[in-house]
């Protein structure tokens, strides 16, 4: 097997100071090589429910991983 010529990698940011004071959500988690996005949304009835949805890389770095 052929090693790859390209690898993708994410890492996430934490949230930033403003973000913190507006009291926004942090919507995204990394877990393992995969990171999942939480979307809220609202049914025609005005019902609240979080969409998740995930992605895959070839590593993925959580808020707490330095860029060093």
């Amino acid at each position: 097997m052929k090693t790859p010529k390209i690898l993708v990698c994410i890492r996430k940011r934490p949230l930033t100071k403003k973000e913190i004071q507006k009291k926004e959500r942090d919507i995204v988690e990394v877990d393992g090589d995969a990171i999942s996005v939480k979307e809220e949304k609202v049914k025609l009835d005005l019902t609240k429910y979080v969409e998740k949805h995930m992605f895959e890389f070839d590593n993925s770095f959580s808020e707490n991983v330095d860029n060093l």
